[in-house]
């Protein structure tokens, strides 16, 4: 994994230890954890030479964290083009090289499993952080086109935006006076406290467990609440990674359901026929699967609209239906 040596990424190490996985470390500043790595990000020639070491010392790398990071706080006039540059090599580039030097042993493997870390920011924007932002939203496009093209060989990738988190980096944004009001921003929060390093790395356990096996190209956030799948006409959320990409395409039979017991999802087939003759475009950039929660959200971003109400009242019988 990358970015592995604090904040979030050192989190996400010391969680995967323990759940029993090898960790390396690529890290400007890896500190004298086991099996890690002096490496920048941005430069693939590092990578590749981290890479054979690891093939020396662990064997085949079948799963991949992408946590390194770079924020930046400029108002967008002023940023220079090096200034973008640095920001986006880091925080999308740096995705790009580690991926495409990782994905031939998980090809090789049939199995692998990549988290990309994101940013919550890239669902609301933020100002003065442009660069920031937008390297992020690149990641998360990467994200989903990753899933949808390897996912039929037992690769699944998914992204976490974190939110609001108490790390190194946001204290050094704090002491720059680059956050404005924090407790403003925490009470804001659903869960109306900070976020803790340890929230997104229980996250990612899960992701790269075997029971993520079916949730490819997911993006949820601890703190943010936010959840994003692959687009509604490309990817059920109830079949396997293995699945061909054309079986994706596949419509629909008229009049048949798909609920899923436990998970509380329904896709949009089921809205429409069961009376929801229109998608809002909200629960279209939700994808196929909704979950009750963001059904809520739709109709509160909906203005209290019927045809928000209305989903919410079909998704009920759906679910009881079950």
């Amino acid at each position: 994994m990358t970015g592995g040596a604090s904040g979030i990424g050192k989190a996400i190490a010391e969680r995967l230890s323990k759940d029993g996985y090898r960790v390396a470390v690529f890290d400007l500043n890896p500190g004298g954890a086991p099996h890690s790595y002096t490496v920048d990000v941005t430069d693939r020639a590092q990578i590749d030479a981290a890479l054979k070491t690891i093939h020396e010392e662990l064997g085949p790398v079948t799963i991949l964290v992408n946590a390194a990071g770079l924020d930046g706080f400029r108002p967008f006039l002023k940023i220079s083009f090096e200034q973008w540059e640095k920001v986006v090599n880091v925080n999308l580039h740096g995705v790009f090289h580690m991926v495409q030097a990782m994905l031939p042993d998980m090809i090789e493997a049939g199995w692998g499993r990549i988290v990309n870390i994101s940013s919550s920011s890239t669902h609301s924007g933020t100002p003065y952080m442009t660069h920031y932002v937008s390297a992020k939203s690149g990641v998360n496009g990467l994200t989903k086109s990753l899933a949808l093209e390897f996912g039929p060989d037992g690769i699944t990738v998914n992204a976490v935006p974190p939110g609001f988190i108490d790390t190194p980096m946001l204290r050094k944004a704090e002491e720059r006076g680059n956050l404005g009001d924090i407790e403003k921003t925490i009470a804001a929060t659903p869960v109306r406290r900070i976020g803790k390093p340890e929230d997104i790395a229980a996250t990612c356990s899960f992701l790269i467990s075997e029971e993520a096996a079916t949730s490819p190209a997911s993006s949820s956030a601890s703190t943010a609440a936010a959840t994003l799948t692959a687009p509604a006409d490309q990817k059920p959320a109830t079949m396997t990674p293995l699945q061909s990409a054309a079986a994706w395409r596949t419509p629909r039979p008229p009049g048949t359901r798909r609920v899923v017991p436990g998970a509380r999802l329904v896709d949009r087939f089921e809205l429409q026929h069961h009376g929801l003759r229109t998608v809002p475009r909200a629960f279209e950039d939700l994808g196929l699967g909704v979950h009750r929660d963001d059904l809520r959200a739709a109709h509160r971003l909906g203005g209290q609209s019927p045809v928000c109400l209305h989903a919410l009242r079909v998704f009920d019988v759906l679910v009881m239906m079950t």
